[in-house]
Formats: C-alpha cells, structure tokens, sequence
C-alpha cells in the first residue's frame, strides 16, 4: 500500500506542476522565471512525506518533461535546478536541520540559479547582457519621469548606479526567493501534509551582529556623500564606492527583515500579534522606519532584552 501510495503522490505532484508550466507557456506568465521559488515546494513537499531519495522520481520526471512539453530551454535551467533544490531541501529537513541551514540552503540554490541565469547563459545562449537590460529598464524609467525636467545628468547618474547594484540585486532576490521557497514549503507541509513540527522560523533568529552595524554605519556615511560623485570617480575609487554602494544596499534589505524580527516579537509580548500583520502590509511604506527599527535592534540587540523580559 506504502509502494502505490509513493508512486500515485509522485504521478499527481508531476501533473500539477506540468500544468502549471503549461499554463505558464500558454499565456506567457513565464511562472519558471517570474516565479521560481514556486517550483521547489511541490518537490519539497513529496521529500516531506516519503523521503528525499524517493523524491528524485517526481523531479526527473517533471524535469525530463517540461523539457519535452514547455521549453528544453526553461527546462534545462529553471525548472530542473529548483527540482534538485526541492529534494536537497527535503533532505536536509528530513536529517532535522534547523530553519537557519534551510532557508541558507534556499537562498544559496536560488541565488546560484539566478547567476547562472541572469549572467552567464542569457549571454552565452541568447546573445541577452544583464548591463543592456538594466540600462534599458532605467531608460524607461527616465522617459516615464520625462514631465520632472531632471536633466540628462540624472539620467546618466541613474543608470550608472543602477548597473553598479547589479550584483546587490541578484542577491536580494535571491534573498526573497529562498525565503519564499522556505515560507511556502512549509505551509504546504502544514496544510496539505498535516505535518506540525516544522516551524516558519524554527530556530532562525535574523539580527546582524552588532559588530557589523558599527562597521556598517560609517560606510553609509561615506557612501552617501560621494555617491553624487560617482560618474566622476575611475579606477580604484571608483571600485570601492561600487562595493560601499552593494553593501550598503543588501544590508539595508536585511535590516529590514530584523526591523520585521523585531516587530513579531514586541507584538507578541504585547499580546497583539494580529497587528504584525499591518505592519507586513504597509512595509513597502514604512521601509524606512523598519531600517532602522532593525538597525537599532542590531546596535542594542533588543530582541534579547525583550527575550529577557518575556
């Protein structure tokens, strides 16, 4: 009975997620690419429930196939590689990893996947460079803001710069993709499986360490104040305004997910958790107030003080 019930599980995860790449093919979402932390879950789920070897039936298969059926193409590099993740993910839950070394693993996967992607096969197979892309999307943006009368130097300003956080991108939505790719796995472990025991963030604690803010505040004092003087700036200088300008970038992504930390523990020793979920609402609003929020909680770890106090 166990044998069949692996074996039908394996057929219906396959068909759910050929599906969707149909769909995805059909009106052109190109849910692979727009939504890659979606394909890892399923097989996740299946490594949840009958194990990570087992779990390398449904993911060759959806592999092999969505190479036939969608794209060899997308096939080959998106949905394949999340596969392999969903079943190393389910390995590393089945040998009991805390929530740290999977939502790394997630992030890590992700991130090597969008590397691959973004950099080095859409120029090798499609002749498509990341740097033309994002000077194109800044050109949209620039004639969008056209009615402003910025100038041309702002332009100029703005493309540059966005080129120069091409590889702060690439790891914040690598970032925000494992994340994702964790949350929905175990929601659908929760949900679909009825597995209890694993938990959002078991055993994850997000705050930098507090050497690292005192690091990381006087490199955005600099940053700032000669990022006007970008264009400007060659050779080695030039370099390390670039790196300030990454760090400063990922870093204020992460002290955001702190700021967020923090919020789920002060409303919970309030008694109010329900109003975390405003403040996740308007995030996108209040991201400022949330850097800093995550900030002060890294400079004076007050997660731990309200830990005590609790």
């Amino acid at each position: 009975m166990k044998k069949v019930r692996y074996i039908t599980d394996a057929a219906m995860i396959t068909a759910i997620v050929i599906a969707l790449l149909l769909i995805s093919e059909l009106t052109g979402l190109e849910l692979e690419e727009s939504f890659f932390f979606v394909l890892p879950a399923p097989i996740a789920l299946y490594a949840l429930m009958h194990g990570a070897k087992k779990s390398l039936i449904p993911a060759f298969a959806i592999g092999l196939l969505s190479m036939v059926i969608h794209s060899p193409i997308h096939g080959l590099l998106f949905v394949l590689p999340a596969c392999l993740l969903g079943v190393i993910y389910g390995f590393f839950v089945e040998k009991g990893f805390s929530s740290a070394v999977k939502i790394s693993l997630a992030v890590l996967g992700t991130f090597v996947v969008n590397i691959l992607t973004m950099v080095v096969f859409s120029e090798v197979l499609f002749g498509i460079s990341i740097i033309d892309d994002t000077a194109a999307i800044v050109g949209s943006i620039v004639n969008a803001l056209s009615f402003l009368n910025l100038g041309a130097s702002f332009g100029a300003l703005l493309e540059a710069l966005a080129i120069g956080l091409i590889p702060a991108i690439i790891v914040t939505i690598s970032l925000m993709e494992g994340l994702l790719m964790h949350i929905l796995t175990i929601f659908l472990a929760t949900r679909v499986a009825k597995i209890d025991k694993l938990g959002v963030f078991h055993g994850f604690k997000v705050m930098i360490p507090q050497i690292v803010s005192f690091i990381f505040v006087p490199i955005a004092v600099v940053t700032l104040i000669f990022i006007g003087r970008y264009l400007n700036l060659q050779g080695f200088w030039k370099i390390l305004l670039i790196v300030g300008i990454n760090l400063c970038f990922t870093l204020f992504i992460v002290y955001i997910f702190e700021g967020l930390a923090l919020s789920v523990l002060y409303f919970r020793s309030i008694g109010r958790p329900g109003l975390y979920s405003i403040v996740a609402l308007f995030a996108i609003i209040l991201f400022p107030i949330i850097f800093f929020v995550g900030l002060a909680d890294s400079l004076f770890k007050l997660q731990d003080h309200l830990m005590m106090r609790n």
